[in-house]
């Protein structure tokens, strides 16, 4: 018991303190640098997706791009369905000129491809946030995702 005692109280405990601070700190600094320079890509597995409004901000008559960039991390050939589709009968897809429309891709080992689907608004009546959703479908998986087109009112 004296052996513990002896050894309890040689112990510098603000260099314990200090240092175990110092891990603290630094796995947080690690966790948010992380999360600072995340790629933006979701997914799972070997598949990921990033998708994106350019311009993000429209007027009531306005036009823009969805981009979708759909990488393979895989070892494997993959076969990809993407569907995208909108909330308002007011934005349209260019290519379908409906309120939909898929792409169907097949992407190789390491492979990404990046998409693009214009959209326009058509007779909107009001400004706000239009949802477009995204699903991505590969194997027996699915990816799901939601972005928004901000409309604003010109004067």
């Amino acid at each position: 018991m004296k052996l513990k005692d002896d050894i309890i109280s040689r112990i510098r405990w603000k260099s314990v303190m200090a240092v175990i601070l110092v891990i603290v700190i630094l796995t947080m600094a690690f966790y948010s640098m992380n999360n600072l320079f995340s790629s933006g890509y979701m997914g799972k597995k070997d598949i990921k997706i990033r998708t994106w409004l350019d311009p993000s901000t429209v007027d009531l008559n306005g036009k823009s791009i969805v981009w979708s960039e759909v990488k393979n991390t895989g070892q494997e050939d993959v076969w990809i369905l993407l569907n995208l589709d909108t909330d308002d009968p007011a934005l349209l897809f260019k290519d379908t000129e409906n309120q939909s429309t898929s792409e169907f891709i097949k992407l190789g080992p390491g492979e990404s491809r990046k998409l693009d689907f214009k959209i326009e608004l058509v007779y909107a009546s009001y400004s706000g946030d239009y949802g477009i959703n995204i699903l991505l479908k590969y194997d027996e998986e699915e990816i799901k995702d939601k972005i928004y087109l901000k409309v604003m009112e010109t004067d």
